[in-house]
C-alpha cells in the first residue's frame, strides 16, 4: 500500500489496560493499510500499561505515547489525543479490542469513493469468555430513528478530520455516552455509511465499562436521547411521527405538560410504560413513577407492582 494514501489517525485511550493492550496495538500494526499514526493516551495507569506502550513507541515511529498527569477519563483523553492528530481520517479504539487486518483499508476506500459521506462503520464480532458469540454488532443502518435508540456505529468506524473540526470536541461532561453524543452530532451534518464486512473484535469483559457502569450509562443515555429527540424531531419528519409519545413524555418530565395531558394525548400506553420504567430504574426509584404506571390501567398496575418489588440498585 502506497504511503501517499491519506494518513489515518488512531487514538487509543487506555487506563490499566495491560491485559490486552499488546493485542490491540498489534492489530493496528497488522493492518493492510500502512499509512497510519497511533496516539496512545495513558490516563494515569498504575499497572504495566505505560511500559508496554513505550516499548511499542520505541519500535515504530508511527506510534506516539502521551501520558496524562492526572486521570482525565475517556472523553478528555480522546480530545487530548486528537489535538495531536495529523491524519485526514480519524478513529479511536479501546485497549481490550482488536481490528481485523483489512479494517482501515476498507473504511478508507469507502470514504474515498463516497465523498458525500462523512463517516463509515463496520460490523463487529463480540467475544465473551474467549468465544466468539453467535451474533454481530452494528448490523443496522444509521438512520435518525435508529440513532435515537442505540449508538449504531459501535466501535469500528472512521470519519473525516475536517468533519471533526466542524463538530468540535467530545463532550467531557458526557463520560460513558460521549461517543453516542458525537455520532448524533455528526449525523446532523452528514450521512453515515455502514459496511457489511466484519472488521473488528469487541471483548465483553467483566471489568469493561459496559459491564461495570451500566447504571451510569443508562442514566446518561436517557438524558442524552431526551435532548436529541427534540432537535431531531424539528429536522426529520419521521422522528416527530415515530417518537410522538416519547416526545410527549419528554415534555411531561420537563414540566411542559402534566401527566393527565400526557396520557390523554398518547397514542400508545406501552411506550409510556417503557419510558416510566427506564425513569424509575435509572433515575432514582421514585415512587411517583410507580403511581404513574399504575394509572395506565389494570395490566400496568400489576407491572408496576412487579417492577417495584424486583428493581434493586
Amino acid at each position: 500500500m502506497s504511503q501517499t494514501r491519506p494518513l489515518v489517525t488512531i487514538v487509543l485511550p487506555t487506563y490499566n489496560g495491560e491485559q490486552y493492550l499488546s493485542k490491540a496495538i498489534q492489530s493496528i500494526k497488522n493492518q493492510s493499510y500502512k499509512n497510519w499514526e497511533l496516539i496512545i493516551v495513558d490516563d494515569c495507569s498504575t499497572d504495566n500499561t505505560n511500559k508496554i506502550a513505550r516499548e511499542y513507541e520505541s519500535e515504530d515511529n508511527r506510534i506516539r505515547l502521551i501520558k496524562n498527569e492526572t486521570n482525565l477519563k475517556l472523553p478528555a483523553s480522546l480530545n487530548k489525543g486528537f489535538s495531536n492528530a495529523k491524519g485526514e481520517y480519524y478513529t479511536w479504539t479501546s485497549d481490550d479490542n482488536e481490528y481485523y487486518p483489512e479494517a482501515l483499508e476498507k473504511m478508507v476506500e469507502f470514504l474515498e469513493k463516497n465523498t458525500d459521506y462523512g463517516m463509515v462503520y463496520a460490523r463487529t464480532n463480540m467475544e465473551k469468555d474467549g468465544k466468539i458469540q453467535p451474533y454481530t454488532w452494528c448490523d443496522q443502518a444509521t438512520t435518525a430513528i435508529n440513532l435515537l435508540e442505540i449508538s449504531v456505529p459501535g466501535a469500528c468506524f472512521l470519519y473525516r478530520s475536517n468533519l471533526a473540526k466542524e463538530i468540535g470536541l467530545y463532550d467531557e461532561k458526557l463520560f460513558l455516552n460521549e461517543d453516542h453524543d458525537y455520532w448524533l452530532r455528526i449525523f446532523l451534518k452528514t450521512p453515515i455509511g455502514n459496511l457489511s464486512d466484519i472488521l473488528y473484535l469487541y471483548r465483553l469483559t467483566s471489568t469493561g465499562l459496559t459491564n461495570t457502569r451500566k447504571l451510569e450509562i443508562g442514566r446518561g443515555k436517557i438524558k442524552l436521547l431526551r435532548h436529541y429527540r427534540g432537535i431531531y424531531a424539528e429536522i426529520f419528519p419521521e422522528v416527530k411521527e415515530y417518537y410522538h409519545d416519547n416526545l410527549l413524555f419528554d415534555k411531561f418530565i420537563e414540566g411542559e405538560i402534566d401527566w393527565k395531558t400526557c396520557k390523554q394525548m398518547s397514542k400508545n400506553k406501552k411506550i409510556l410504560w417503557k419510558a416510566l420504567k427506564k425513569e424509575y430504574i435509572y433515575c432514582g426509584q421514585n415512587h411517583k413513577y410507580i403511581n404513574y404506571i399504575k394509572s395506565l390501567g389494570i395490566l400496568y398496575f400489576f407491572k408496576a407492582i412487579i417492577l417495584e418489588n424486583t428493581t434493586k440498585i
